[in-house]
């Protein structure tokens, strides 16, 4: 193993371990664990963005402290409509990045790309303050996007040929996006079996789950890599030896969460 490859599995140890631990500690490590990725995404997505590290040390500041204001002072059914507006405002961003409207992404980074963080992050507070074991429902999103990833990589390895988006992504292909989408939903159907009697959601439930972590993470992180494109530039940020930067590592946590909010509280109501 190289020096970089070294570097980058010492890394990647590290994070998971952190994360893991930081999740498992319960509520309040949970909230610090959203706290701190929601305001080092919000600083990397807009300093690449307005290429000034005030503009972008000042946003993060202020997504922070929406953040922190909402899970106290808000409750209800309100966080119901704030994750279907996060939904339509990432599907809006989708449609410039996707369609390389630089424009018009341009002006929508430097005036609306507060949101598109803070929207996703708000999503998850209802779970956070309704259900006790919301922490393992985090932690479960998470295991099932790298299990996508890993999946993708592996099966795209070994059988992949036609290329996904080549133009954004280079090294995804159609084979490895179909092994994500067959074991990403496998696995998610294990979690009634893991987590006994600690969600009311079924098997199925989770299934349709992982269809979606599959379908939308991955779409995720082709959203992430035409950004940096636009923007020409290789990693959101310098934060991880070897990784990159925070919204490089979460960017399809983050494109996921207020889909995956969504369908938890659509349950919850029904």
């Amino acid at each position: 193993m190289d020096k970089v490859l070294r570097q980058r599995a010492v890394t990647a140890l590290i994070f998971v371990s952190i994360v893991v631990a930081t999740l498992l500690s319960g509520k309040l490590g949970t909230t610090i664990f959203l706290a701190l990725v929601l305001m080092l995404t919000t600083y990397e997505i807009s300093k690449m963005s307005v290429k000034k590290g005030v503009i972008a040390r000042f946003s993060a500041t202020v997504n922070l402290f929406i953040l922190v204001l909402c899970m106290y002072t808000i409750k209800g059914e309100v966080y119901f409509y704030i994750s279907l507006s996060a939904i339509l405002l990432h599907l809006v961003f989708s449609y410039f990045v996707f369609k390389s409207k630089i424009s018009e992404l341009t002006f929508s980074t430097k005036y609306l790309w507060l949101a598109y963080p803070l929207l996703a992050f708000l999503s998850f507070i209802p779970i956070l303050q309704s259900i006790d074991k919301a922490n393992f429902l985090l932690l479960i999103l998470l295991l099932l996007i790298w299990v996508c990833d890993t999946a993708a990589y592996l099966v795209g390895r070994k059988l992949g040929k036609r290329k996904l988006f080549e133009r954004v992504s280079p090294k995804k292909t159609w084979e490895g996006a179909y092994g994500s989408l067959i074991f990403t939903p496998l696995l998610a159907m294990l979690v009634p079996l893991i987590f006994v009697d600690v969600f009311d959601l079924t098997s199925i439930d989770w299934a349709i789950i992982g269809v979606g972590v599959a379908i939308l993470g991955t779409m995720g992180d082709l959203y992430q890599s035409q950004i940096k494109r636009i923007f020409e530039v290789k990693d959101s940020g310098k934060i991880m030896p070897g990784h990159g930067g925070i919204w490089d590592r979460f960017d399809s946590f983050v494109f996921l969460l207020p889909f995956y909010s969504f369908f938890i509280l659509l349950i919850e109501k029904n």
